[in-house]
């Protein structure tokens, strides 16, 4: 419980789907799915492991999912849907992305 406090301390502000979420990934030594900046911000000062979308599309191009253009779109779409995903991330993964499919 001491994890709870402390997490729910830290995040001030956070919802009960991210704190949630963080609880479970904590207790199930999971990485953190998500694009939240404060619950991200929060799990990494508890000591947990995180990614976003953009972690996990790069991880189905590695292992080879799926292809950097399907990436590309699908994290466009996300965008298109609500996700916030900062302009020079989304070019900085464009970017790999094709360099991936030259390789």
């Amino acid at each position: 419980m001491d994890l709870l406090w402390g997490a729910t301390q830290k995040a001030r502000g956070l919802g009960p789907g991210e704190l949630g979420a963080i609880t479970v990934a904590k207790f199930q030594n999971a990485s953190l799915l998500t694009n939240d900046r404060q619950a991200r911000q929060t799990a990494d000062e508890i000591g947990m492991s995180v990614s976003g979308a953009i972690g996990v599309l790069e991880y189905g191009v590695e292992v080879g999912k799926l292809i950097g253009p399907d990436a590309v779109r699908i994290l466009e779409e996300m965008i298109r849907e609500g996700a916030c995903i900062a302009g020079d991330l989304l070019e900085m993964f464009r970017r790999k992305m094709l360099e991936a499919r030259q390789e």
